[in-house]
């Protein structure tokens, strides 16, 4: 399930990255040395900002499936921590354990 306030997803709607710097990237591993990221409600956008993002730990790498760790996100939206953990796949936060 994908969750935020885009458009388009039948789990939810979508947050992003405010920063142009992930949108290139396919996802952070805890060796990238990240810190808590602006939420946006649109791919590409930096302004206005929804809420913040807050890394909270990773997740493990699994070698025979090919995944290596990413990093776990605490989404805030306004005033309101919005359930579960996220990993960032080109800009987008998606919830931990989804394949996209």
């Amino acid at each position: 399930m994908i969750v935020g306030m885009g458009t388009g997803n039948v789990g939810g709607p979508t947050y992003f990255a405010g920063s142009r710097a992930f949108s290139d990237r396919g996802l952070l591993r805890p060796r990238d040395g990240v810190c808590a990221v602006a939420i946006v409600e649109e791919a590409g956008a930096s302004w206005p900002t929804a809420g913040i993002a807050y890394p909270v730990g990773w997740t493990a790498a699994d070698e025979e499936a090919g995944r290596p760790a990413e990093v776990l996100w605490r989404l805030v939206v306004g005033k309101a921590e919005v359930p579960g953990r996220y990993v960032l796949r080109t800009a987008r936060f998606v919830e931990a354990g989804e394949s996209k």
